[in-house]
């Protein structure tokens, strides 16, 4: 696996609210457990600090953006240049 862009926020795990919605309200506090934890393809978790890119690629060093997945998309182009050499691909009809 390439990863290609900026280093990520490093969110690996994900949280939501237990409250009490009655009306009124007889508990003021509510709790966030931690109900999943994210790994990437290589089962590879624990990156709290974020996912380090292979390649960097600054989106943003190039506006207005490109439509994403597409020709022009930076983290596209660097993908097309690490396989082809260039951003220049053609599709052959088969």
């Amino acid at each position: 696996m390439i990863r290609i862009g900026e280093t990520t926020l490093g969110k690996d795990e994900a949280a939501f609210p237990v409250e009490d919605k009655r009306s009124p309200k007889q508990v003021e506090w509510l709790i966030m457990p931690i109900v999943y934890k994210v790994a990437d393809g290589n089962g590879k978790g624990d990156y709290s600090t974020g996912l380090v890119p292979d390649y960097e690629v600054n989106e943003l060093s190039r506006l207005p953006l490109s439509p994403l997945s597409q020709p022009g998309d930076l983290p596209v182009d660097k993908a097309l240049t690490l396989i082809y050499g260039t951003t220049a691909v053609s599709v052959v009809n088969l």
